[in-house]
């Protein structure tokens, strides 16, 4: 007796062996292994209505797809029997392929206790999930900013720009996205952004490299005075901040002071005397920055008076005293009588007469203070 092969193949429902992505371009397609006496099988799959060629191997991994994009798969099977027997579609399965690892959240902006960043599918279908991670804490992102313990999911535009709160001052914080799939398969964090919160605008300090400057005669300058905001644990914070700078003299008249630069979202601020009448008065020159943060209502206003002195002519290098630094100086200049001095020594000619002779000298030798200030009137 001959026996012969009369059944189809038994392909089982939607559970039988697996679809599954493999990728964020791909899903591995594995049939199960139905039985049959013929023992001999053939496989055809579809995905999305689209039927492929018969095959022996029961899997296919089917390619140059989109990220987290559904398809849907059937197969078929048959045998070799003499007189073939085919099954039906086998019921159809959906799979979304894997989604791509997002790019890490971008920095938006810094408060004193938190950061704002908005957040991007990247690759990705703009439907795609999203969480964030703050890696330098361990915790989640919960879709209000807050700290969470479980990852909280939402497409970028239900994120928006998300203001990651309760964070320390000053402090150097990590975050990262990941996203997950229509499956909810979960991809690795992404790189992280590397952020840092605000500096206190309270503790602002204005910082002078010198406190005090010569009230200039008429065609000279005196050196700069540089002034800085500073901060309680960093001295050059900017972070946003923006500062708006304002000077103004008080009891002095005839000497002003001229800001050279400075303001707008620098931190430094540069004042130097102005081309103006020598005066024999002391007074109190006063800056004052407001310094504003990103958060409404988070402004402070910083001042810091810097002392404006008499003139002093023989203090050639402007240390405030008249000493052998000052001599020095004016032995380079020294010509004798009639002799004209060189370019640069104008100020070591006291009385005028185009050389620099003993009579200046004389007069440079009632300046001479050494390490004490020198009085203003001691050339006159």
């Amino acid at each position: 007796m001959v026996l012969v092969d009369t059944e189809p193949p038994l392909i089982p429902d939607v559970g039988w062996g697996s679809v599954s992505a493999s990728g964020p371009d791909t899903v591995q397609l594995d049939a199960g292994i139905p039985g049959d006496e013929s023992g001999t099988l053939q496989f055809r799959f579809e995905r999305d209505g689209t039927a492929g060629d018969w095959q022996s191997s029961r899997s296919l991994v089917v390619e140059s797809l989109a990220p987290n994009t559904p398809h849907t798969f059937g197969m078929m099977a048959t045998d070799r029997a003499p007189v073939s027997h085919g099954t039906a579609w086998s019921s159809p399965v959906q799979a979304y392929t894997l989604a791509q690892v997002p790019p890490p959240p971008s920095f938006v902006s810094a408060t004193e206790n938190s950061l704002s960043v908005q957040l991007s599918s990247g690759a990705n279908p703009a439907s795609t999930e999203l969480a964030v991670r703050l890696v330098s804490t361990g915790k989640w992102v919960a879709l209000d900013g807050s700290a969470a313990d479980v990852p909280a999911w939402a497409d970028a535009a239900k994120w928006g720009t998300v203001g990651v709160s309760g964070l320390s001052f000053d402090t150097m914080c990590l975050l990262s996205c990941m996203a997950r799939n229509g499956d909810e398969i979960e991809t690795k964090l992404s790189e992280p952004l590397n952020a840092k919160t605000a500096a206190p605008v309270s503790g602002a300090s204005l910082v002078a490299d010198r406190e005090w400057v010569y009230g200039a005669p008429e065609g000279a300058t005196a050196l700069p005075i540089r002034i800085t905001a500073e901060y309680v644990n960093n001295p050059h914070q900017n972070n946003g901040y923006s500062y708006e700078w304002e000077a103004h003299i008080n009891a002095l008249t005839g000497v002003g002071l001229t800001v050279v630069s400075g303001g707008g979202a620098d931190d430094n601020f540069f004042i130097l005397a102005a081309p103006g009448p020598s005066s024999s008065q002391t007074a109190d020159y006063f800056i004052t920055c407001t310094i504003v943060g990103a958060e409404a209502g988070n402004s402070v206003s910083k001042t810091i008076g810097i002392e404006v002195r008499p003139f002093v002519g023989s203090d050639f290098d402007a240390d405030g005293d008249v000493d052998l630094d000052d001599l020095m100086a004016f032995e380079a200049c020294f010509s004798g009588p009639a002799v004209p001095y060189a370019t640069g020594c104008a100020a070591k000619d006291y009385d005028g007469d185009n050389d620099v002779d003993q009579a200046d000298f004389g007069k440079f030798q009632r300046c001479f203070s050494g390490s004490r200030s020198a009085d203003p009137e001691c050339a006159n």
